[in-house]
């Protein structure tokens, strides 16, 4: 196993009406790791937000992306996933930077 930590990751993350997606990105061009968490549960946001901790938790990147979902078209049918509330959840308050970026 190897214990060398990754450097300078970013996350990104597209929550969908049954779970989420993420990319970690380490650098401009290398993707790291990339996956798909089914949340099977009728309310999934609580889940959805452990399941997001323990990735951000295990390689602690220093970028989060995550669509604003905050205005009133939605880019698709989603949960109600906010980096505020990512951060919130998780201890990564102190060293993660946020982006929001919006599809319209």
């Amino acid at each position: 196993m190897n214990d060398v930590q990754p450097q300078n990751l970013v996350l990104s993350i597209y929550p969908f009406s049954r779970g989420f997606a993420f990319v970690f990105f380490e650098g401009p061009e290398s993707l790291f790791d990339w996956g798909v968490k089914e949340i099977k549960e009728k309310h999934k946001n609580p889940r959805t937000l452990d399941e997001i901790k323990k990735l951000i938790d295990q390689y602690r990147p220093e970028v989060l992306v995550i669509e604003d979902t905050s205005g009133k078209l939605r880019c698709h049918a989603g949960q109600q996933i906010t980096a505020s509330g990512v951060l919130y959840a998780t201890d990564a308050r102190a060293w993660i930077a946020v982006t929001d970026y919006s599809c319209q």
